[in-house]
């Protein structure tokens, strides 16, 4: 099995757990006219086509990069690059998060909208020099941005926010001596 494959079996297993958020933030429930005189519980935003990417990073990048996220710049192959088909205009939304330590569930996620983005780099194109060629050791780049590159209106949906917290002080009682 080549590493792409391998990649992406692992990631395609938090698909469910992808759906199951994006239903929370894309279903609401109908007011009382809604429910009571149109028989409708629940309803969707009026999407059209919404095309979700989906990127989940392993653990162990979740304490030095939660506020990063990182779109492939590269291949050794040549093969077109998450990149290139955003910037295409390929995609409506980027979904983004961290699988938690036992790799089982997703944690720290974020849904993005990709027009925001696109718009974005358009109007700040040096954001793309100043994030990009992270190289990953195997042949790949990346460009690797903050959140916060980006205006408010990029973020849609989060979730499960990782904030590493200091180590917490052991108190002890001044009247006692350990």
């Amino acid at each position: 099995m080549k590493v792409w494959e391998g990649d992406k079996q692992w990631s395609d297993t938090f698909i469910p757990q992808i759906k199951r958020a994006l239903g929370e933030h894309l279903i609401v429930a109908g007011n009382w006219q809604q429910d009571c005189k149109e028989a409708s519980d629940l309803l969707t935003f009026k999407l059209g086509e919404f095309r979700v990417g989906c990127r989940i990073r392993r653990n162990h990048y979740l304490e030095k990069y939660y506020q990063e996220f990182t779109i492939r710049q590269s291949r050794a192959s040549g093969n077109k690059t998450e990149m290139e088909k955003i910037m295409e205009g390929w995609g409506s939304h980027f979904f983004y998060g961290f699988a938690n330590g036992s790799g089982v569930s997703v944690v720290n996620w974020f849904l993005a909208d990709l027009n925001v983005f696109r718009g974005h780099l358009r109007l700040n194109p040096q954001l793309l020099e100043l994030r990009g060629d992270i190289p990953d050791g195997h042949g790949t780049k990346f460009y690797s941005f903050f959140r916060s590159d980006f205006p408010p209106e990029f973020i849609k949906a989060s979730g499960f926010p990782y904030v590493p917290l200091p180590p917490v002080p052991v108190w002890r009682h001044p009247d006692l001596s350990l």
